[in-house]
C-alpha cells in the first residue's frame, strides 16, 4: 500500500447514496464535496476532492460516515461523493478546471500547496473560512502559525490538512566506510560542505554517487536559499537569483554531474525514480520529501533500518534551506450557497479532528497540524520502535520548524517553478553554460511576472 502522497496512484471516484429516515441518517462516503441546494437550510449532496490519497479510502469513507451521522439530517444530505486525482499536478488541475468550467466544482478541495497557491488569488474559488461557525474552535487545535500561513489578501482561504518538508537521507553504511558523519539535527552542514562530502564519499567509499536530489521546484529553491539567494525581489516583480553565487553553485553542480558524483537522474526524476535509486544503496546522500520515508524503506528493504539510514536537515548557511509545505483542505466558494459552504466547513472540521488526524499520521509519513494527534503518536513508543526513521523525522520537525523559509504566495508560482526546473536541468546535464542558462531562466521568469 503506497504511503507517499507524491506517489503515482490510479484516479478514484466514489459516490454513495444516503437513505434518510425520520430521526436518523444512513451511511455515507468520504471526505468528498459536491454541495448543492439553497439557503433554506438543506442541501442534497456534498462532494470532496482529494489529491493522490486513494490509499486512504477507508479513512475517508469513515469521515463521510461521521459527517452524515452528525450533520446529515441537519442539512438534508441525500448523497456524498469523493473524487481523487494525482499525483501529477497537471492531472489534478485539468480535472478541477473542467469541473469549474462546468459549474460543478467540489465543495471541499484538498490539494497540494502549489495548486492552492495558484488558485488562491482566483476570485471566489476559496471561501473566507473565518466567516464559518466554530472557526476558532476548529483552528485552536492546530500548531501556532499554520492557519495564518494560509491567509491570503487578509482572508484565511483554507485549513491546514497535512505538512511535509524536504530532508537529507544518508546511507550510514557508506558513511561508515569513511571518517565522515552524516548531516544530523545537531550537525547541520552548508551546501558546499555537503558537496565536498559527496565528492569524498564518491572517491573513498563504495558509493556509486555521493550526492543526489529530486526534481522539485520548491526543494531546488531551498538549496540556493540556504546560501542567501532569493528567487524573486522583495516586491516580486523580477528575478533576484542571477548572482555570482548562483553561477558558482550551478557551475559546481554541473561539474559534479559530469564527474559522476551526482547522477543524471537528479535532474530528471521526481518521486519514484530517485527514491528507488537511493533505495538501491548506491547513493550516499539524497534530498527528497519526508513523505518519501516509507517509499525509500520499501525500495531499500534489504538495508534500510533506523541504524543504517539518517533523516537529517537541509543545508544551512545564510538561511536554513528548507520549506514547510502546507497541503490544505478548504471550502470552495464559486457562488455556492451559505448553507452548502457551512456544511463543507463542518466536513473539514471532522476531517481535521484528532481521531482522524492521528489515523492519518499512522497511515502516512507526513505530519499533521493537530497538536494533540501529533503528541499522541510521537509518545507512542511501540509505534515509533516499529518506525524509527519516522521518529527521527518528528524530532527533526521540532528542530527546524521555526527556521523554514516562508512559502511564496505568487500568481503562476507553479509555472515559475517549472521554468526553474527546466533551466536547472539544462545546466546540470551540461546542455548549456551556467551563466547562459541562468540568463535564460531570468528572461523566461520575468516574462511570466510581467503578464
Amino acid at each position: 500500500m503506497p504511503t507517499d502522497p507524491n506517489q503515482k496512484e490510479e484516479s478514484g471516484q466514489s459516490r454513495r447514496k444516503v437513505l434518510q429516515a425520520m430521526g436518523g441518517a444512513g451511511a455515507a462516503g468520504l471526505f468528498a464535496g459536491c454541495l448543492s441546494g439553497d439557503d433554506e437550510g438543506e442541501i442534497d449532496s456534498i462532494e470532496m476532492f482529494t489529491s493522490n490519497l486513494p490509499f486512504l479510502e477507508d479513512h475517508i469513507m469513515n469521515i463521510l460516515d461521521d459527517f452524515v451521522e452528525q450533520h446529515g439530517e441537519q442539512y438534508g444530505i441525500q448523497e456524498t461523493e469523493w473524487s481523487d486525482r494525482g499525483p501529477e499536478e497537471e492531472e489534478i488541475v485539468s480535472f478541477l478546471e473542467s469541473r469549474i468550467r462546468d459549474d460543478d466544482a467540489p465543495e471541499v478541495l484538498e490539494t497540494y500547496n502549489l495548486i492552492f497557491q495558484n488558485y488562491n488569488r482566483e476570485e471566489g474559488v476559496y471561501a473566507d473560512h473565518e466567516q464559518f461557525d466554530r472557526f476558532e474552535e476548529v483552528t485552536d487545535r492546530f500548531f501556532d502559525g499554520l492557519v495564518e500561513g494560509l491567509r491570503i489578501d487578509g482572508e484565511v482561504r483554507s485549513l491546514p490538512h497535512y505538512m511535509t518538508f524536504p530532508v537529507i537521507y544518508s546511507n550510514n553504511e557508506l558513511f561508515d566506510e569513511t571518517d565522515l558523519e552524516p548531516p544530523s539535527i545537531g550537525d547541520r552542514r552548508t551546501l558546499h560542505e555537503l558537496l565536498d562530502m559527496g565528492v569524498e564519499l564518491h572517491e573513498n567509499s563504495s558509493a556509486e554517487f555521493g550526492f543526489m536530489f529530486r526534481q522539485s521546484g520548491p526543494e531546488m529553491y531551498d538549496i540556493i536559499h540556504s546560501e542567501g539567494i532569493q528567487l524573486l525581489n522583495d516586491d516580486r516583480t523580477e528575478v533576484a537569483f542571477n548572482t555570482d553565487e548562483m553561477v558558482e553553485i550551478m557551475t559546481r553542480l554541473q561539474e559534479l554531474t559530469e564527474d559522476g558524483v551526482i547522477p543524471d537522474l537528479a535532474w530528471t526524476g521526481f518521486s519514484d525514480e530517485p527514491a528507488q535509486q537511493f533505495g538501491a544503496g548506491t547513493v550516499a546522500m539524497h534530498i527528497q520529501n519526508v513523505s518519501s520515508i516509507r517509499l525509500i524503506e520499501n525500495f531499500g528493504e534489504e538495508w534500510v533500518t533506523g541504524e543504517t539510514m539518517t533523516v537529517g536537515p537541509m543545508p544551512e548557511n545564510v538561511n536554513y534551506g528548507g520549506h514547510l509545505g502546507r497541503n490544505p483542505i478548504g471550502v470552495v466558494d464559486l457562488g455556492k450557497s451559505e448553507v452548502a459552504q457551512q456544511a463543507a466547513f463542518d466536513l473539514c472540521a471532522i476531517a481535521t479532528s484528532e481521531p482522524y488526524m492521528e489515523e492519518f499520521l499512522r497511515e502516512t509519513t507526513v505530519l499533521v497540524p493537530h497538536q494533540g494527534a501529533v503528541e499522541t503518536v510521537r509518545t507512542d513508543e511501540e509505534f515509533l520502535e516499529q518506525a524509527p526513521n519516522l521518529a527521527e523525522a518528528y524530532e527533526l520537525f521540532d528542530a527546524i520548524t521555526g527556521d523554514t523559509r516562508p512559502e511564496i504566495y505568487q500568481d503562476d508560482i507553479a509555472e515559475i517553478y517549472d521554468t526553474l526546473l527546466a533551466g536547472y536541468a539544462d545546466i546540470g546535464l551540461g546542455n548549456v553554460d551556467p551563466q547562459e542558462g541562468i540568463d535564460q531562466m531570468e528572461e523566461d521568469i520575468n516574462q511570466i511576472l510581467q503578464r
